[in-house]
Formats: C-alpha cells, sequence, structure tokens
C-alpha cells in the first residue's frame, strides 16, 4: 500500500485496478465451476443474460469486498468482518432455509440482501427460464457502485506511511 499511495497514480486509479482484476479472476473461476459440472454432466444453456449475471454479482461482491478490505485494519480483521456479513446474508438468502418460515422481519431484511436477489435471479434464469427483472439488475448495479464508491471514500492515505 506504500507504493500506491507513493506511487503518482491517483488512488481511484488503483481501486478501480484492484476492481477489474478481481472480476477478471472471478470469471476464471466461474469458467473452472462450469468446466467442472460440465464434467459431471450437468447441463444447461448459457446464455448472455446468464453471464451478465455472473458479472453483475461478481462486481456487487468484489466491490463489497474491497470496502471491506479498506475498513479493516488487518487481513484478520477483513476476514472477520467478512464472516460476519456473509454467514447471516447466506442463511437469510433463501438458499437453506425457505423464506416461508422464516419470520416477517426476517422476510424483509432478506429482501435487499444481494445474495438473495443473486440467488433469485439465477433461479429465474437457469430454473425457470424466466427473463431477470430489470430492477433486479440495477439494484445490483447501485449497490455494486455504492459499495465502490464508499470504499474509494474511506481509502486511507494516513496510517499507511510510518
Amino acid at each position: 500500500m506504500v507504493r500506491n499511495v507513493l506511487s503518482p497514480a491517483p488512488l481511484l486509479l488503483f481501486m478501480v485496478e484492484k476492481l477489474v482484476y478481481f472480476i477478471i479472476l472471478s470469471f476464471i473461476q466461474i469458467a473452472l465451476m462450469l468446466a467442472v459440472l460440465f464434467a459431471f454432466g450437468v447441463s444447461f444453456a448459457i446464455t448472455l443474460v446468464l453471464i451478465a449475471m455472473f458479472l453483475v454479482i461478481s462486481l456487487v461482491f468484489t466491490a463489497l469486498g474491497l470496502l471491506i478490505g479498506n475498513i479493516s485494519k488487518s487481513e484478520n480483521t477483513a476476514l472477520l468482518t467478512s464472516l460476519v456479513l456473509s454467514i447471516p446474508m447466506l442463511f437469510l438468502s433463501g438458499a437453506f432455509f425457505a423464506f416461508e418460515i422464516m419470520p416477517e422481519f426476517m422476510q424483509n431484511a432478506a429482501k435487499v440482501l444481494p445474495l438473495t436477489v443473486a440467488i433469485d435471479s439465477f433461479e429465474k434464469l437457469v430454473i425457470y427460464k424466466t427473463p431477470v427483472l430489470l430492477e433486479d439488475i440495477l439494484y445490483l448495479l447501485i449497490m455494486s457502485a455504492l459499495f465502490f464508491v464508499i470504499s474509494v471514500l474511506l481509502i486511507k492515505k494516513e496510517g499507511v506511511i510510518k
């Protein structure tokens, strides 16, 4: 981080580069997961909309990861923060438990989580073969932009150089 702060490149460029790098890395991981699916004989149509959803969802969670990294003072804090956010998000997303068995306040909280919107969008595309709602895509894009802007605003120059 010291080199990045001392370089003539602005920190915004550094953050955009990190975001693009992690998006590329996530697409490599997605390609590997799809290759494993096809190796085991699981097949489904890979459409342009599905690839766009992969991009949008990768963007949201990469921006969230950058935000967590910027507010954390150490790697351990970042790891624990990501666990504190991701585990409840996973349980509230409907991946393990149906929404119908959750209390109403938990259902309302779960509807605004990016993972819930992502899982719902993938279910629509892959299982039900229905189009994804435009407001879901816009919501995920707004969330990713919000996470990224907050991350850029919170990046610290002070404290890096001692």
